[in-house]
């Protein structure tokens, strides 16, 4: 049968249906509620809230405020999982540069290790106060997330810089740690910050080993075996090499960021989309729900609307009561006609219901789906005969053939 519905008349259906389809909203989703129903161009939707949903938004991390903006979303609790991976990570930095102090205080090879102590606790004081940001709101939104890890790795660049030219400045190995930081930065920061982070680092590391070589800062060499550091032993005063280190420094950090953002980005589409098809699945699958618990209240409605329709027209046509009952029970078979109409409209939105298929007595199903038809059959003055054997059993969906029968007889009768 081809079936035209009118979306305005539907979505009037629907909203009459609602009252009852909350009761089973809330049977079959626990703590569930029926929020609205809304049409678009194409279909009419019910909006269904419930506690399963909420919990799958706080499982990705959304969260809504009481205007209904939409404040955090995975994107959000990653970062704020990475803001306290990075205060973790600043703890056993700051422990390790004191212990890396004390050992190469003790064997001579820095020059002045209290400065090196120094930038350690003031490292683990400023982490502290970056641990209490953290802690104090959990909900902070992206933008200040990535601000604050810009922040931090900015303030790391400083600290490693202060530490590295107070011990030995272009000599000293641990000048590959600015790696790690551009690393971090691309992998948690949009490219122009990460950027930003590199030229940072350029400018911070490059411009002391230049003002080391241009006599401004001092050079604070280091000394290894018992042999003293000197002056003149390094390449910090050899404008080559130090060209040609700044030259592959800068090359280094940026190609670093580069190739990590571009991982990352991949990443971080392959899990958005990943994030969307599960959204998309779970709202399937609950417009399919819906779609049962409709079609379920509609043949609900229809089973005792049968009866008492059959019960308005034989008061109707048996001639016993008075006249002026007829008005009223006119009134009656209109009303009634109304509410059939509104589960017949019900049914076929949703008639894309996943299939209830159980052991049926076909011969019962027909003979419901005719005792239900003999109302319109006796409007229409036709009489159905039907010649049915005693029991046919098929697993079917008892509802589905039972609209189908009706389709037919519609068609027949009309």
């Amino acid at each position: 049968m081809d079936a035209t519905v009118d979306h305005g008349a539907a979505q009037a259906s629907l909203q009459s249906a609602i009252a009852l389809a909350r009761r089973r909203v809330h049977k079959c989703l626990p703590m569930g509620r029926v929020s609205a129903a809304t049409r678009s161009s194409s279909s009419v939707v019910l909006v269904v809230t419930s506690t399963e949903a909420r919990k799958d938004r706080g499982q990705h991390g959304l969260q809504v405020t009481p205007a209904g903006r939409a404040e955090r979303g995975p994107q959000g609790r990653y970062l704020t999982e990475r803001v306290e991976w990075l205060t973790r990570l600043r703890w056993i930095a700051g422990s390790g540069v004191l212990v890396v102090a004390a050992i190469a205080g003790s064997l001579g090879i820095v020059q002045s290790p209290v400065v090196l102590v120094a930038m350690a606790l003031l490292m683990m004081a400023c982490n502290g106060l970056f641990w209490l940001w953290s802690r104090q709101q959990t909900d902070h939104p992206v933008h200040a997330l990535q601000r604050a890890i810009a922040l931090q790795i900015f303030f790391d660049l400083t600290v490693l810089t202060i530490l590295l030219h107070w011990s030995g400045g272009i000599e000293n190995p641990f000048a590959a740690f600015f790696v790690f930081h551009m690393a971090i930065g691309a992998m948690l920061l949009p490219l122009p910050m990460a950027m930003l982070l590199g030229v940072a680092a350029s400018f911070l590391h490059g411009g002391t080993i230049l003002a080391e070589l241009a006599g401004l800062l001092a050079h604070h060499p280091l000394a290894f075996a018992g042999r003293a550091g000197s002056g003149a032993s390094g390449f910090w005063n050899t404008p080559e090499f130090v060209f040609g280190y700044s030259v592959a420094f800068v090359l280094t950090l940026f190609g670093v960021i580069y190739f990590v953002q571009s991982v990352a980005s991949r990443q971080r589409r392959a899990e958005a989309i990943s994030f969307q098809r599960e959204r998309l699945a779970l709202s399937r699958e609950r417009l399919a729900r819906v779609g049962e618990i409709a079609a379920g209240v509609a043949h609900t409605i229809r089973n005792p609307l049968h009866g008492v329709m059959n019960c308005v027209e034989i008061l109707r046509s048996s001639g016993e009561l008075d006249p002026s009952f007829d008005d009223t029970l006119a009134l009656m078979s209109e009303g009634l006609g109304r509410i059939e109409s509104v589960t017949q409209r019900l049914l076929v939105l949703t008639r894309d219901a996943p299939l209830d298929r159980h052991p049926q007595d076909l011969s019962a199903v027909v003979r419901e789906t005719l005792e239900f038809f003999s109302v319109r059959a006796t409007r229409k003055r036709v009489r159905i005969v039907s010649e049915l054997s005693p029991e046919v059993g098929a697993v079917v969906d008892a509802n589905r053939i039972s609209e189908a029968l009706l389709n037919v007889l519609d068609n027949a009768v009309d």
